[in-house]
């Protein structure tokens, strides 16, 4: 554990020294402020089920050239392996470049979009983003590029938005599915009732996904999963338990108040706050809700930090944000040790 909490703290040290920068130098130092978690994942052995298949994709293409599995794997991840390969580089080498492209676009997204740039690189780290980005390597970078698709559309630029998240789906193509959710996330304002309503509905229609994501499941290149036996429902409970105390909070402090602030940043981070939570309860009807989960919850790093800002008591709001910020970093602390969250506990260094 005492590995992530350095990597950490020199995160969080050099995203505090990007907040004092003006200009377009601070985009360097976020990028620079990456590589401290990006290398711990470059020297990590056998940390996360994912790590196995992503040596073998590695040594495949090295030794013959190309890998196919179930699936061809998307064009973006294949030319990665295969730029490393011809710059002579190895497995290290590919983990820390993935590692450190996740990390800066989760840091670029959240330096634009974030009124509280340190607190939110503190939360990559304490609400899990980054022991779960060492899993589900291909998604990662698809999902945080498409988090920073979000801060183009915070700035009402949509078609970059949306030709963002088609980049993304060179590295996986589930990335496709936030084209049509930034087509229309910031078109209306979710006030508290609505977002009840919308809460209520989709539990109470839950029950009818399991059989509508099966008959498009079929259709698609990821059919293979139908018959696996990863394939069965398991509530993400600690997902869960995130996205609901915020999205409390966030209507105790006034954020889906009836009248309130209609900004196009209200409308694009309130709204995907509240399919966070339904990406996030998903997980009790269908299987692989995790996957899905990967696109919306690492909002919750911006998110929280806007939500904070609504406290207009100074010492208040300290208070409550650190309360916040030790509740989630406790709660993904003790899932990784006891639980075996993200299976990147104890951490391993590659021999």
């Amino acid at each position: 554990m005492l590995e992530y909490i350095i990597v950490g703290l020199l995160s969080v040290a050099l995203a505090y020294v990007c907040s004092h920068v003006k200009g377009k130098a601070r985009y360097v130092v976020a990028c620079i402020a990456g590589f401290p978690s990006a290398m711990l994942a470059a020297v990590r052995f056998n940390i996360g089920p994912d790590y196995p298949l992503y040596v073998r994709i590695f040594e495949t293409i090295k030794a013959t050239g190309s890998f196919f599995s179930v699936k061809a794997l998307e064009p973006g991840f294949e030319l990665l392996n295969r730029m490393v390969i011809m710059l002579g580089g190895d497995k290290e080498i590919l983990f820390l470049l993935i590692a450190w492209i996740i990390s800066t676009f989760f840091f670029m997204a959240s330096l634009r979009m974030s009124n509280n740039f340190v607190f939110s690189v503190a939360l990559f780290f304490a609400m899990g983003f980054y022991c779960d980005s060492l899993n589900g390597l291909r998604q990662y970078i698809a999902a945080s590029i498409t988090l920073f698709a979000l801060s183009f559309l915070c700035r009402g630029e949509r078609a970059k938005a949306v030709f963002s998240c088609l980049f993304a789906a060179l590295f996986h193509q589930s990335a496709l599915i936030m084209v049509a959710v930034y087509l229309v996330v910031d078109r209306v304002r979710l006030s508290s009732w609505k977002a009840i309503c919308l809460v209520a509905i989709f539990l109470v229609g839950g029950s009818f996904l399991f059989d509508f994501v099966n008959s498009i499941l079929a259709f698609t290149r990821y059919s293979y999963y139908l018959g696996s036996i990863e394939y069965v429902v398991k509530p993400t409970l600690g997902t869960i338990l995130l996205t609901s105390v915020l999205t409390v909070f966030a209507f105790s402090v006034g954020v889906y108040k009836d009248g309130g602030n209609d900004s196009s940043v209200n409308r694009v981070l309130s709204n995907m706050n509240i399919l966070a939570l339904l990406s996030a309860l998903l997980s009790f009807f269908i299987p692989l809700a995790l996957r899905i989960q990967y696109y919306f919850v690492p909002i919750e790093m911006v998110f929280m930090p806007y939500a904070v800002s609504y406290i207009k008591n100074g010492k208040m709001r300290f208070l409550i944000g650190s309360t916040l910020f030790l509740l989630f970093l406790a709660m993904n602390v003790i899932g990784m040790v006891f639980n075996g969250w993200y299976g990147a506990y104890p951490f391993q260094i590659v021999r």
